[in-house]
């Protein structure tokens, strides 16, 4: 059986938006931009036993839309999360974290805290007169 990759393998059997670009995942680390929408493909068979992993379409701040794969568990949830609850297709700002934890490193759709306004000191209103 002849090697394959999964940018051969897709056009034949998953249409996820063919007619844009696509881009490796690692290409969008710390890259703000808009998830516009996602699919995810379960029972996927490969070399290394059935997998599951996300579709996505992107949108970065220039304006540029394209697709990328991302096979990571904790990425997979979020975007199930996001079609179980009708959030997708939409306009969701993210950026794609590359996190190392104790188990490896793993990938998440995440954005960086805001920072949190202190509440202004409000002088007690006094009756004059």
């Amino acid at each position: 059986m002849k090697d394959q990759n999964i940018r051969n393998i897709l056009p034949a059997g998953i249409r996820f938006y063919p007619d844009l670009p696509r881009k490796d995942k690692e290409e969008l680390i710390g890259a703000k931009f808009v998830l516009q929408d996602g699919k995810v493909i379960d029972d996927w068979d490969s070399q290394f036993g059935t997998t599951k992993f996300a579709l996505l379409k992107l949108e970065l701040e220039d304006g540029q839309q394209f697709t990328t794969l991302c096979g990571g568990k904790a990425v997979v949830r979020q975007i199930e999360k996001l079609l179980k609850f009708r959030k997708l297709p939409g306009r969701i700002w993210c950026f794609l974290n590359k996190i190392a934890s104790s188990q490896g490193e793993y990938y998440l759709l995440d954005w960086p805290e805001e920072p949190v306004e202190k509440e202004k000191e409000v002088e007690p209103v006094t009756a004059s007169g």
